[in-house]
């Protein structure tokens, strides 16, 4: 299950990355591609954040 929230969490990330570039790029709309681009940023650093907190939350089930 963890392996799945946190591919849902990257592809949100991403797909707000990109459209937001998009936006700001072809359409010229710096407002609502930024804010995209920076809600993509945000989700994921914290999909970065939970992926760290589960690789060490399953490395030290395996060594505890």
């Amino acid at each position: 299950m963890r392996f799945w929230s946190l591919v849902v969490v990257f592809n949100i990330a991403l797909l707000a990355l990109s459209v937001g570039a998009m936006f700001v790029v072809f359409e010229e709309n710096v407002e609502l591609g930024g804010q995209l681009f920076l809600a993509g940023v945000i989700v994921g650093a914290y999909g970065l954040y939970r992926y760290r907190t589960t690789k060490e939350k399953l490395d030290d089930d395996q060594n505890g």
